[in-house]
């Protein structure tokens, strides 16, 4: 029997709720352009981004690593990845994972992000293609000043007039969204075929507490097959992320079924509640020799790897490097 103590349950461990809030976001999004709320604020996501820039070789056994994103939302943290910290020391206390020195780019073999919510899928799809196709305009604009001011030539005002109208949604400059790390990735510095201006994370409606095997998470994907090779549709991810999906499961008090012995060549079924299931599906998503990143603010550290370390899981707990996110944010890598 569990001695672990569990929350209280709240609508926000439901997946109606979450249904209603991303289709309330698609629909802000398409009409303004707005990414959505970020959840736990940029704080949190940025301090992930660096323990990531920071922790993470990018490059393990001869290849670029493959990321997921459980509960991925809007899919601000995932994509937060493709743009390097900025080398900034100004900050009272020097943040876990926080780098100093300069940084090169994260190129994850594979972005993968999941949820439940097909709103939320829509809504991390649309930012994707928004960020993507703002970078290609600003690098093309940045292309094209740089080839004027070699051939001597000087940038009409009417042109740049025209540059500058955004292509967003709501007709407005969308040049502001999400600009906080800009100055570390300077638009001129890239090449039309950079992956931030080409590729796109693969996105996933699936639910994480139901799925048997990983090719089970891609069976709501028909052009899996196109975009996933057969080397990688069984493999378990090398950095999987959580920035309060547990939190949101834990809320829940409907169990969840899974297999739990074979009697006679019949299946026994279990009913578990979703804070139990969730670390073992975690760790079936993470390679042997991979890394967890979580974020909670309903959990404290020790909490989160009681339940994420527990030794049937064969996730081993990681002390972080630095002293301060994971006591303030309760950052946890594992």
């Amino acid at each position: 029997m569990s001695t672990e103590e569990e929350l209280p349950p709240s609508k926000l461990g439901t997946k109606e709720y979450w249904d209603k809030v991303y289709e309330r976001e698609v629909g802000v999004f398409q009409d303004t352009g707005d990414e959505g709320e970020v959840w736990f604020g940029e704080r949190a996501m940025v301090k992930m981004r660096d323990w990531v820039y920071a922790n993470c070789p990018p490059v393990q056994h001869g290849r670029r690593i493959r990321v997921m994103e459980c509960g991925c939302g809007n899919a601000t943290l995932l994509l937060s990845l493709l743009t390097p910290p900025a080398n900034d020391d100004s900050d009272d206390e020097e943040d876990e994972g926080s780098t100093s020195e300069s940084t090169n780019r994260f190129y994850p073999n594979q972005l993968t992000g999941v949820d439940y919510s097909e709103a939320s899928i829509n809504l991390a799809q649309g930012v994707a293609r928004q960020r993507r196709d703002k970078w290609r305009r600003k690098v093309e604009k940045a292309k094209k000043v740089e080839s004027q001011e070699e051939n001597g030539e000087d940038e009409q005002p009417h042109d740049m007039e025209q540059d500058e109208q955004s292509e967003s949604p709501s007709g407005e400059d969308d040049d502001d969204d999400y600009d906080s790390d800009e100055d570390t990735l300077l638009p001129a510095s890239l090449e039309l075929d950079d992956p931030l201006l080409t590729t796109l994370p693969l996105f996933i409606t699936g639910d994480l507490l139901t799925f048997r095997n990983i090719r089970d998470l891609y069976s709501t994907l028909p052009e899996a097959q196109d975009q996933v090779s057969q080397s990688d549709i069984d493999e378990p991810w090398d950095l999987v992320m959580d920035k309060g999906t547990f939190d949101a499961l834990a809320l829940s008090q409907d169990t969840v079924p899974v297999p739990n012995q074979v009697e006679n060549g019949e299946e026994k079924m279990e009913q578990k509640l979703p804070s139990a299931v969730y670390p073992e599906k975690v760790a079936q998503l993470v390679k042997k020799g991979g890394y967890f990143l979580i974020t909670s603010c309903n959990f404290t550290e020790q909490e989160i790897k009681s339940r994420f370390g527990k030794p049937e899981l064969v996730l081993e707990s990681h002390t972080l490097h630095s002293r301060s996110a994971a006591r303030q944010d309760q950052v946890s890598a594992l």
